[in-house]
């Protein structure tokens, strides 16, 4: 068991570090009191990560048990699974909430968080490459135009994002490579 309770970037660090670094409510469990003042948006998705900086900086501490006790079935008509829709575009509203939070409350997590934002800008830039309708292209325009941005404040992301074709080889072998059970199961024991 790991406890994070120094600060908040400490706190935000702690999950990202675990074996399960997920920003969503699945395999957490939290204080009633967390969420008298607090509500999710209303997005049809990313609306449970968008509030995950306020829930963190609430928390007295984030506590990281290494127990298996949550089963999640996976089904091919998941969000996670289907298709590119409108509903995709709430990334940026949910970056848009995470960038204020940051600036407004904990300025020191900013860089931090561009990092966030892009690293799940690309995640969905892998299903817009997958899913190749007309509307993942648009959506992927906006995500590389967004990193685009945001790389140019933190600067460690410039050459990634310097030119479209660059980074779309960059998301087509992060895609083989995240669809290799192999190379995950070998990248999960180097990181454990």
């Amino acid at each position: 068991m790991k406890i994070y309770s120094k600060d908040f970037l400490s706190k935000l660090k702690g999950i990202q570090e675990s074996g399960y670094p997920s920003f969503g409510p699945i395999g957490k469990l939290y204080t009633r009191d967390i969420f008298e003042e607090l509500r999710y948006p209303d997005f049809k998705i990313h609306e449970d990560t968008a509030i995950i900086l306020p829930i963190i900086d609430k928390a007295e501490s984030v506590v990281l048990v290494s127990s298996v006790d949550y089963y999640y079935r996976m089904t091919p008509d998941s969000i996670t699974h289907s298709k590119i829709s409108q509903s995709n575009f709430s990334i940026f509203d949910k970056n848009q909430i995470q960038i204020n939070f940051s600036k407004n409350k904990h300025p020191e997590s900013l860089h931090y968080i561009y990092q966030l934002c892009m690293n799940e800008n690309d995640y969905i830039a892998m299903k817009c490459m997958q899913d190749n309708s007309t509307l993942s292209r648009e959506l992927f325009e906006k995500l590389f135009s967004q990193n685009k941005s945001l790389s140019q404040i933190t600067g460690i992301r410039k050459i990634l994002y310097k030119n479209k074709s660059f980074y779309k080889l960059y998301i087509k072998s992060s895609t083989l490579l995240w669809n290799n059970d192999l190379i995950r199961g070998l990248a999960k024991k180097i990181v454990t």
